[in-house]
């Protein structure tokens, strides 16, 4: 247990300014202890069950038009914008994206299983205007059934992340990939769906659903109804 505490204040100090590399220092120690036990020259792990320092909080980030736009205007490849704008029309995981097939694609929907669920569990994404007209704009290749293809007309096997790391970093964005289901939930919204349609697609709660469009749709109406309040409360009428 004191071995443990001394570790975790050595290691806390020495990296508190970068939480994410004491976290992997620790990992790495465990994985010594680990081996030691195995090799009979210890008895126990003293960082077994000790507290990350680093906790990522991306709760709602969503990609802006200016910034999928930024991302093209620094050259991104075609092949890699048509994924990131069908995952900011979707909110696709992007394992299920590139495995994404038009098969899958309905006449009212796209029906895909999810990666996530194991593929229990399939999402069901209407085929609003805009996402309708962006799948009816990408060519369909001669040898591969996936709507999303690499440079070399065949189906995104590897590389992909790789890709987009540089991709972002040549366009001077710091999202994730990830990021872009925010982006196709307000889209969604603006499109028509309703909070727990939304939330039912993402299976997200209905109070996260509301504080993203809150804080990305709903921003400028709010300010603009409590400006209009406050004017109204100065002048004595309404206005």
């Amino acid at each position: 247990m004191a071995s443990s505490i001394s570790s975790r204040l050595v290691i806390g100090d020495q990296y508190k300014d970068t939480p994410r590399s004491a976290d992997v220092a620790l990992e790495v120690l465990s994985r010594l202890l680990t081996f030691g036990i195995q090799e009979g020259k210890l008895m126990t792990n003293a960082v077994t069950g000790m507290p990350r320092l680093y906790k990522s909080n991306r709760s709602m980030i969503i990609w802006t038009a200016a910034e999928l736009e930024q991302l093209e205007a620094a050259k991104a490849s075609p092949q890699m914008m048509r994924a990131v704008r069908l995952a900011a029309l979707t909110g696709l995981r992007t394992s299920d994206l590139l495995r994404l097939q038009w098969n899958h694609i309905q006449p009212l929907s796209i029906e895909i299983t999810t990666g996530k669920s194991s593929h229990r569990k399939e999402t069901l994404i209407p085929l609003y205007g805009e996402l309708r007209d962006f799948l009816e704009s990408i060519p369909r290749s001669n040898q591969s059934l996936t709507v999303l293809n690499n440079q070399d007309d065949e189906r995104w096997r590897g590389g992909f992340g790789s890709s987009f790391q540089k991709a972002k970093k040549r366009a001077g964005i710091d999202k994730h990939f990830h990021d872009l289901r925010g982006t196709a939930a307000t889209r969604m919204y603006v499109g028509g769906l309703t909070e727990r349609e939304i939330a039912e697609i993402f299976t997200w709660s209905e109070d996260y659903v509301a504080a993203m469009i809150r804080k990305y749709v709903k921003k400028d109406e709010l300010l603009r109804d409590r400006i209009r309040r406050l004017d109204e409360a100065r002048t004595g009428r309404p206005l």
